[in-house]
């Protein structure tokens, strides 16, 4: 068996399934929160946490049992970075088929965005752990070896992601992992309006 039918095989199986919709779910809670903390950043002018992802997972840190909640939400992001990398390993998908050159690197930028994030939540969890503020990742990689030049790297990534984002929602191609098919035709309509507003932002 070749690593490439393992990783196929994989791809097929109930823990796979089971590791991309948490990433779903993990996903999806960050954006939420960010949206939250953006309204509450309008709203007052002042906010405990800025409107990112670190911001988010500090946020859900503060919450009842937040350590199991960010815990969970780290889970889930490994999920979504380990579908992404093996969406790309593979190339192709049940639901959309085989992927092109530009798709699978997409999938690999994507992967390391979420990786970042999931760093961003264990070095959260490892910071409460110690009863010390958490650190912007950032400005610890600066001090590192070419640090500078990884940040630079990071940020083209993110400008990657983000552009490939709007791509997705001016085409409509973000449709591509749901059942459309089988919404009824108001359902489709909802979907399609969240779909491009939310890839924009």
């Amino acid at each position: 068996m070749t690593a490439e039918t393992s990783v196929r095989d994989f791809s097929r199986s109930r823990a796979f399934e089971a590791l991309a919709r948490a990433g779903y779910v993990s996903r999806g809670l960050i954006y939420v929160l960010i949206g939250v903390l953006a309204f509450g950043l309008a709203r007052n002018h002042t906010a405990e946490h800025a409107p990112n992802q670190q911001g988010a997972i500090a946020e859900l840190l503060e919450k009842p049992l937040g350590k199991v909640l960010v815990t969970a939400l780290a889970v889930g992001l490994l999920g979504y970075a380990v579908w992404r990398f093996v969406q790309a390993a593979v190339g192709r998908t049940p639901e959309q088929g085989s992927y092109s050159t530009g798709e699978r690197v997409a999938a690999v930028a994507s992967g390391l965005a979420y990786t970042l994030f999931l760093g961003m939540a264990v070095t959260t969890l490892i910071g409460a752990a110690k009863k010390t503020p958490p650190k912007s990742i950032a400005a610890d990689v600066m001090t590192w070896p070419a640090g500078r030049l990884l940040i630079v790297l990071a940020g083209l990534v993110f400008i990657g992601v983000g552009a490939y984002q709007a791509k997705l929602a001016i085409s409509r191609d973000f449709d591509e992992y749901s059942k459309t098919h089988e919404m009824p035709k108001n359902v489709a309509r909802t979907f399609y309006i969240f779909g491009r507003v939310g890839h924009l932002a």
